[in-house]
């Protein structure tokens, strides 16, 4: 088999008739990212890149499956090397590298923009969201990527509730495909950040016995730490000591050699417009924060919230009494998901930060 860049590596029962064909469990694709064919979501195996032998054993294999003659098989299958598809349940990537996850991005940045003018890319967006299954299987093991993941694009088994893997809806197709790809694209560039194996423990340790920490919990703080790490800044995650003033999620460094601190709070989905709990989450983020450098508290809040007609005059009136009583948390940044209303469905990460002056 001629050298490849990128390859999958076979991993089902279902995967045997592959081996038979190519010899081996190991198998050049091009390009490296799933495709949406019509014979379903799979890695490309460029024809150009196989053996003779593999290509007659592959020609007979589709001409007996399908009942098609073999030169048929031959002209409309290999020429000019067409793509055949690996379905992606059956391998995985064993490596993953910076072109493929910008090659994610970029899918997904293409079908926000389509998607606002009215254009849904479906191949993009399928795109995304299998090359970020095969990323977290990398990050965190098949076993953890079967049991949370592998079955949610196609499936209503209600395993993740951040994911929303109902998918009843055009708009939580949508919305799960958007997370399952900041989750993905998050892990791995963070993946060489000092306290990064700590994140991968709690993902792990995930069970729906420990309510008290859900996924949604961890992938906001891991998106926040991405964004931080996009705008040029060192990220160190901080490990949970429970003890005052020490237990926070981040530090981001700056080329001064100054550090801020950071505490992310999640409000999940399901949390009611509360301000009074608001405030609460406001005070136990400052408790867990140093106070001998500056801090930043982030405060994820459901898109339900910003829908909440007296939202910002109340949050406005808790922040100014929060900021008369503390004085080393120089900022807190609200962040949500919402919905672009313009003629069609996208979804973008919404940022407003309100400083203590």
């Amino acid at each position: 088999m001629n050298k490849s860049k990128y390859y999958v590596k076979l991993i089902s029962k279902q995967s045997e008739i592959y081996v038979r064909i190519f010899g081996t469990d190991t198998v050049p694709i091009n390009p490296p990212i799933p495709l949406n064919t019509p014979q379903g979501v799979g890695f490309g195996v460029d024809t150009n890149l196989l053996t003779l032998e593999q290509k007659l054993r592959l020609i007979k294999v589709i001409s007996s499956e399908n009942r098609i003659p073999e030169k048929e098989v031959k002209k409309s299958l290999l020429k000019d090397g067409k793509v055949f598809p690996i379905p992606i349940q059956n391998c995985i990537l064993p490596n993953i590298n910076q072109h493929q996850i910008d090659l994610l991005r970029n899918a997904f940045k293409d079908n926000a923009v389509k998607a606002s003018k009215g254009i849904i890319d479906n191949n993009a967006v399928c795109e995304a969201a299998c090359l970020s299954i095969q990323v977290v299987g990398l990050l965190l093991g098949e076993k953890w990527r079967k049991e949370n993941l592998a079955d949610t694009l196609f499936t209503n088994d209600g395993r993740m509730e951040y994911l929303k893997p109902t998918l009843s809806t055009e708009k939580e197709r949508y919305e799960h495909q958007f997370r399952m790809t900041l989750v993905a694209d998050s892990l791995f560039r963070l993946q060489h950040c000092e306290g990064f194996d700590l994140k991968l423990e709690e993902l792990q340790a995930l069970s729906p016995s420990n309510p008290e920490v859900k996924l949604e919990d961890i992938a906001i703080e891991l998106q926040i730490a991405s964004m931080l790490m996009r705008s040029g800044h060192k990220v160190k995650f901080n490990p949970r000591t429970g003890v005052k003033r020490q237990d926070y999620d981040l530090d981001i460094h700056f080329k001064q050699s100054m550090k801020l601190s950071i505490e992310i709070k999640c409000k999940r989905d399901e949390t009611a417009v509360n301000v009074k709990n608001l405030r609460r989450t406001l005070y136990a983020a400052e408790k867990q924060l140093p106070e001998n450098n500056p801090c930043v508290v982030f405060v994820r809040i459901p898109t339900n919230w910003t829908e909440y007609e007296n939202i910002a005059p109340e949050v406005n009136r808790v922040m100014k009494s929060f900021y008369r009583n503390v004085s080393h948390v120089n900022c807190v940044v609200f962040v949500w998901e919402e919905w672009l209303k313009e003629r069609s469905i996208g979804r973008e990460r919404c940022l407003e930060s309100l400083r203590n002056n």
